[in-house]
């Protein structure tokens, strides 16, 4: 187990380096971790390896490569099809935000390029906000993701 600072989970294949880097800048001045992971394989397998109560908060894509199933998390009949279903999502509803979860409890912020993302799909989820990067509509989004890190 990892066993140092808290941490935060950015669940992103394509990651930007320089958000990633103003991130990761302002978490470490609050003694957190920014812990980048690719697919929900390294998720899975980077949640092994924290303690439940050093997690502080997950950021999360909803377009990921990689597995189409969560064999990773023991639930392998959990399946989507990357055309029709965001493993974002899928994650969300299966291992992070569902009634049994051990994370449920946790700061989650859906981060995504997306404007069409079902908001009250997301609203039915304890502790998730979201926010459309690269936003048209809103210029502060930005803003809106360093304030929601600040109140980690």
């Amino acid at each position: 187990m990892i066993k140092a600072k808290s941490v935060v989970f950015w669940i992103e294949n394509k990651p930007e380096r320089e958000i990633h880097k103003q991130l990761e800048k302002q978490l470490n001045n609050k003694d957190i971790n920014l812990c980048h992971v690719t697919n929900v394989d390294k998720f899975a397998e980077k949640l092994d390896e924290v303690e439940l109560s050093d997690i502080r908060g997950f950021i999360v894509d909803m377009m990921l490569d990689g597995p189409n199933n969560l064999s990773s998390f023991n639930k392998p009949e959990v399946e989507w099809d990357h055309d029709e279903t965001d493993a974002g999502g899928v994650i969300l509803e299966h291992i992070l935000k569902n009634d049994d979860s051990r994370y449920i409890e946790i700061p989650t912020m859906v981060l995504s390029v997306r404007p069409d993302i079902d908001k009250e799909n997301l609203q039915q989820y304890k502790n998730t906000q979201q926010v459309i990067k690269r936003d048209i509509v809103n210029s502060n989004w930005l803003q809106e993701l360093k304030a929601w890190v600040d109140g980690l």
